[in-house]
């Protein structure tokens, strides 16, 4: 089974895929090019989520870092 193939499994049992569980589950780095080719096929929708969180700088202060990341969506009119 290709990336592609498990991206789009995924994508079709759970509504949505983020780059970073592409990262997580698959050990995807370069997700862009996974639903670049993915969307030759099928019509994928994305957003960007953002997130903040803490973090702890090395003197042990605490920080607010805003993370952002895509997530996608398997068009199901188009499938």
């Amino acid at each position: 089974m290709t990336q592609q193939d498990r991206v789009l499994k995924y994508m079709q049992k759970n509504g949505s895929i983020t780059s970073l569980e592409m990262f997580d589950k698959f050990y995807i780095v370069a997700p862009h090019g996974i639903i670049r080719d993915l969307r030759k096929k099928y019509t994928i929708l994305d957003e960007w989520v953002t997130k903040t969180r803490k973090e702890y700088d090395g003197e042990g202060k605490e920080k607010k870092v805003t993370i952002k990341y895509k997530r996608y969506f398997l068009d199901k009119l188009a499938v």
